[in-house]
């Protein structure tokens, strides 16, 4: 008798369990969904926006940097290079990013930080984020270029956004310095 209370209450708790889950699931409560950009701070506003380089390649612009177009505008030259390289698989749900940031104005950046955001699709809402990282990279030489590889872990339900989205990611860098800020949006292929 005690064994057959043992199961029914094992059972019970299993059920239980199972239910807590399933409502944190639901609605978007515990680890079963995690806002990646929690306890990050915001990228800095800027009106300075760029199509970075990478594997996806944003559209091309209309007028090459620096270059005057028919409007008599001059598109402005970025005081940072911001580009995606490859994107390998390291897991179902994880991705080898290799990324390159370069300064390319003659004096160096001081206080260089680096905020990325990856969000699901062709979007940039916040709902949408996957994976949000900062890194200050500190003083960046005048002409110098300075690389990373970031592992990017998603959990199962981000993964899934990314797949819904026929695995197409978009990639959202905001470059800070002391005296410059430019952000940088690219769509890029994750898998």
């Amino acid at each position: 008798m005690n064994r057959r209370r043992a199961v029914v209450a094992g059972a019970l708790v299993s059920v239980v369990a199972l239910g807590v889950l399933g409502y944190a699931y639901v609605e978007g409560i515990g680890p079963l969904k995690e806002d990646p950009a929690a306890g990050l701070d915001e990228p800095p506003e800027t009106e300075n926006v760029y199509e970075m380089g990478g594997q996806g390649g944003g559209e091309e612009a209309s007028v090459a940097e620096g270059e005057e177009g028919g409007d008599g505008v001059t598109k402005p030259t970025p005081p940072f290079e911001f580009e995606v390289g490859s994107i390998e698989n390291c897991g179902r749900t994880c991705r080898e990013v290799n990324a390159v940031l370069r300064n390319r104005m003659s004096v160096d950046a001081e206080g260089v930080s680096v905020y990325t955001w990856i969000y699901a699709g062709n979007t940039t809402e916040r709902d949408d984020v996957v994976w949000a990282d900062n890194r200050e990279v500190g003083v960046l030489g005048g002409g110098e270029t300075v690389g990373s590889t970031d592992r990017v872990n998603l959990s199962v339900q981000q993964a899934e956004n990314v797949r819904e989205n026929d695995g197409w990611i978009t990639v959202e860098a905001t470059v800070e310095s002391r005296d410059e800020v430019a952000k940088f949006v690219t769509r890029e292929k994750a898998g």
